[in-house]
């Protein structure tokens, strides 16, 4: 491709046409004598691209911290611009440019919602608050100190109620993804990056059929096998005084459990066809359900009048437990990376697969020895290599048990 890799001036406003979002020229030019050009984007977090360039190269001269790289980060993506932050000092010839998705201006601006209009005094609360999604996205633009060309959409979203205060200036990228007072903290999502365009989804990803079998066809691929949240059974129990009178003499307390039901009093977690957990060693997660039991008895579902649960209820709070906690489930950690596997058996079952597959795609993950299947297997990281047009390595995880990497 003849323009892959585009340098630009730090004011875009000369090159991109914010309104038709295309850019309007080559600005100083191409950098095609770069010998290595990564894109690295995470679900929710970092979104960066690393380049190798010859001091020798046409453009050298032109390189310079905060100037804008344009590139596509991957196949199904319009090219974005990424703001350099650092170059290296020449290795054999070589610097090492870093830039960050032009979105991380938007650490720089601040938002403040409006003060009380009866009062001046700093730290005074302010008397209004934004709430529901769409209110408080527009909000969010609408009371930045500085005046942006960045567009906010959501998708997905139909909660009017919740609320946000912004009490003291925060910056919009923390707004938008990165405290504990933000957007994605509040209703959840998954952001996408259109240059200025800044689409939260509900859910951005799609699953389109890919299924993986972990530790079969996968040998040669990076596993970090995660089973330390897995366990064979649960010892489920309530603690508690014989009689109010007695409520903190030790001695008084009586122990509750599952003993005449099941060995020891160990509810066994079974694998998806209902066997028993096999292929790691014997591991018991002990349950006090008491707390969870006294939370249910409002509940239609249980007694109000009951001391503390029957069996039937223990065993029901234990199976809400295990599907809670996916008790009975690995984690899931995968990297797939393709350069070593390109020649490969498995390359060729599942590479030309997983190439189809984008940033928050589902995919089924299959434990085979243990005869288990994820099924919420998520595609967290994605390595683009802008030189070859293909993936350099995919990374999955397990969506309901995944943090966001935000950066602010």
């Amino acid at each position: 491709m003849v323009d892959t890799i585009v340098l630009y001036d730090y004011d875009t406003s000369y090159y991109y046409d914010i309104v038709n979002g295309h850019f309007l020229n080559n600005g100083f030019g191409i950098l095609d004598e770069a010998t290595k050009c990564l894109v690295t984007e995470e679900r929710n977090g970092g979104y960066e691209v690393e380049i190798e360039y010859p001091m020798k190269g046409r453009r050298f001269n032109d390189l310079g911290i905060n100037k804008v790289i344009a590139v596509k980060p991957n196949k199904y993506t319009d090219k974005q611009m990424f703001r350099i932050y650092q170059i290296t000092k020449p290795l054999k010839g070589l610097v090492t440019i870093k830039a960050q998705h032009i979105s991380y201006d938007m650490s720089g601006y601040p938002v403040a919602f409006p003060m009380s209009s009866s009062t001046t005094t700093p730290g005074w609360y302010p008397a209004t608050y934004k709430e529901g999604a769409s209110n408080i996205i527009t909000a969010i633009k609408d009371f930045s100190k500085v005046s942006h060309n960045f567009k906010f959409i959501i998708d997905g979203y139909t909660d009017t109620t919740t609320r946000m205060y912004v009490i003291t200036p925060t910056s919009t990228k923390s707004l938008i993804g990165g405290s504990d007072n933000s957007f994605l903290s509040l209703f959840g999502g998954e952001l996408e990056y259109n240059n200025y365009e800044i689409t939260i989804h509900k859910k951005r990803g799609q699953n389109r059929g890919v299924t993986i079998r972990y530790g079969k066809n996968l040998t040669d691929i990076n596993q970090e096998e995660q089973f330390s949240n897995m366990y064979t059974g649960v010892y489920t129990y309530c603690c508690l005084s014989k009689s109010p009178e007695y409520e903190g003499d030790l001695e008084k307390y009586q122990l509750y459990d599952l003993s005449s039901l099941y060995p020891s009093g160990i509810y066994p977690i079974t694998d998806d066809n209902g066997s028993p957990i096999s292929g790691i060693q014997t591991r018991i997660y002990s349950y006090d359900c008491m707390s969870d039991w006294n939370d249910t008895q409002n509940s239609q579902e249980y007694h109000e009048s009951d001391a503390y649960p029957s069996y039937e209820e223990m065993i029901e709070l234990t199976k809400k437990l295990i599907e809670k906690e996916k008790l009975n489930k690995p984690d899931v950690s995968l990297t797939f990376s393709f350069q070593p596997l390109s020649n490969t058996t498995e390359y060729s079952q599942f590479g030309t697969v997983l190439e189809d597959v984008r940033l928050c795609d589902e995919v089924t993950v299959i434990f085979e020895q243990l005869n288990i299947t994820v099924t919420d297997a998520v595609v967290t990281k994605i390595v683009y290599n802008v030189l070859t047009d293909k993936y350099d390595s995919i990374e999955i995880g397990e969506k309901s048990k995944l943090t966001d990497n935000f950066v602010n």
